[in-house]
């Protein structure tokens, strides 16, 4: 996991179990469709502000597309999101 997200090392293979953890909770969907930017809301193409903020908005767009929640590690991408839409994301601490 990025020590730059995560403030605790983990390896590889306790990522890939938390992941595997995470993924077979009963609410857990994976969703195919996935915005283009042309379809992203305009909150989102205006705070983008290079390259590595790219894959955030996308999962952010996919969220909003399908009316559905991102649960993630970082906390960076709230940055994305004005106050009103920040209820998408739910953040979570890896218990490891």
């Amino acid at each position: 996991m990025n020590n730059r997200v995560v403030s605790s090392d983990v390896s590889l293979p306790a990522a890939l179990h938390l992941l595997s953890r995470y993924t077979s909770d009963a609410f857990h969907t994976e969703w195919t469709e996935i915005p283009t930017p042309r379809e992203w809301p305009r909150f989102l193409v205006d705070r983008v502000q290079g390259y590595r903020q790219v894959t955030d908005a996308t999962l952010l767009a996919t969220v909003m597309h399908h009316d559905g929640t991102l649960v993630t590690l970082d906390s960076g991408i709230l940055s994305l999101l004005p106050g009103s839409e920040t209820l998408r994301v739910q953040l979570i601490v890896p218990e490891v």
